[in-house]
C-alpha cells in the first residue's frame, strides 16, 4: 500500500516543516506575508502558487526579456564587429603573402 497516495484521500494532511522546508516557508513569510502564522505563510505560498499571473506580470516579464535581448544583440554585433576586423587583418596579410609570392616566383 501506497502511503502517499492515501494521504490525499483523508480530509486533511498534517506537514512536519523541518529543515530547508521551514526555512523556505519562513522567507515566504518574510517576503509576502510578514508576521504571519505558518498555517497562514503557507496559505500564501499556496495562493502565490495556483494564481494566474496577471497581465502587468506578463508585460514587465516580457519588457525585461526584451530589454536582454537587445543587449544580447549589442553584444552580438560587437563581437562581429571584432571578427570583421581580425578577418581583414588577416586578408591583408595573406594578400601581402600572395604578393610576396608571386614577386619570388618571377625571379
Amino acid at each position: 500500500m501506497n502511503k502517499s497516495m492515501n494521504a490525499w484521500d483523508r480530509g486533511q494532511a498534517t506537514v512536519k516543516l523541518v529543515g530547508r522546508r521551514k526555512q523556505l516557508l519562513e522567507q515566504v513569510a518574510r517576503a509576502h506575508a510578514p508576521g504571519s502564522s505558518p498555517v497562514a505563510a503557507i496559505d500564501r505560498a499556496l495562493e502565490m502558487a495556483t494564481r494566474p499571473e496577471d497581465e502587468a506580470d506578463m508585460a514587465s516579464r516580457i519588457y525585461a526579456i526584451e530589454d536582454l535581448l537587445v543587449l544580447v544583440d549589442a553584444a552580438r554585433s560587437a563581437d562581429t564587429a571584432k571578427l570583421e576586423a581580425q578577418l581583414a587583418k588577416v586578408a591583408a596579410s595573406l594578400a601581402g603573402l600572395h604578393a610576396l609570392i608571386t614577386q619570388l616566383a618571377g625571379e
